[in-house]
């Protein structure tokens, strides 16, 4: 894409040039025309607005063999790409299934975890905090004092 625009713009640049070319050599008298085109004496102006035109042409043919160059690279890299894709795909595959798993055996390890500590009677409240599950006394030693905050309380905010 920026290449194609580059290009672009080294057209739009040399057809500008070869434009101001025409029209100094238009307004050049048949004399200064003539010691122009034998080399006696050369126009400045006419001169400049040619190398720069053959400038911007150099640039444009230099970034098309660049680009086709590029385009040569990519090709080449996409189809190494795809070689060790499936080099590598066996293998990956592997690894996926094994820990597919081994999250498998988590999960089935936690429902059992979960399952015995709920026979035990020893949920907790999930609710986050270090106080979890805490019961503290109040100060006039009231063991049912507890300490549940509102819904909407955060400590650090105080609500």
């Amino acid at each position: 894409m920026r290449v194609s625009l580059v290009l672009a713009d080294r057209e739009g640049s040399a057809h500008g040039h070869n434009n101001a070319v025409d029209l100094r050599w238009w307004r050049m008298n048949l004399a200064q025309k003539t010691l122009h085109a034998t080399g006696v004496w050369r126009d400045p102006r006419l001169d400049q607005y040619q190398r720069e035109a053959e400038r911007d042409k150099r640039s444009r043919d230099r970034l098309a063999v660049r680009r086709g160059t590029l385009i040569g690279q990519l090709a080449v890299s996409e189809r190494l790409a795809a070689a060790a894709l499936e080099k590598i795909k066996p293998e990956a595959a592997r690894v996926l299934l094994q820990r597919q798993q081994q999250a498998e055996a988590a999960r089935a390890a936690l429902t059992a975890i979960g399952k015995v500590s709920r026979e035990r009677g020893l949920d907790h409240e999930h609710s986050r905090g270090s106080d979890r599950g805490f019961r503290r006394q109040g100060r006039r030693g009231d063991d049912d004092f507890d300490d549940r905050r509102s819904p909407g309380h955060h400590r650090g905010r105080g609500r």
